[in-house]
């Protein structure tokens, strides 16, 4: 079990992106949380095997129809305590 960082850089907020990141995350299984921050960026912590994280990853793009994703940096977030669902946080 590993839990990741994801900044997604773009037009992220204003476009239904939270929710769809959360859509993704509840279909594939996987906990953690999505929030957006003063900067325009938003932030997704997410668990899951290292194989699942890659596959949404590389899903997440087209699971928001109007947000454009310029950039996701990825951060691996070591000894984590274990999540056991997905929130949207304010």
């Amino acid at each position: 079990m590993q839990t990741w960082e994801l900044l997604a850089h773009g037009v992220v907020q204003g476009v239904g992106f939270r929710w769809s990141v959360q859509m993704l995350a509840q279909k594939m299984h996987l906990p953690g949380s999505v929030r957006n921050n003063p900067d325009g960026t938003v932030t997704i912590v997410i668990q899951g095997t290292p194989s699942d994280l890659v596959k949404f990853k590389a899903e997440l793009p087209g699971a928001a129809t109007y947000a454009q994703i310029s950039r996701l940096d990825t951060k691996v977030l070591p000894d984590m305590e274990q999540m056991h669902s997905f929130h949207v946080l304010y």
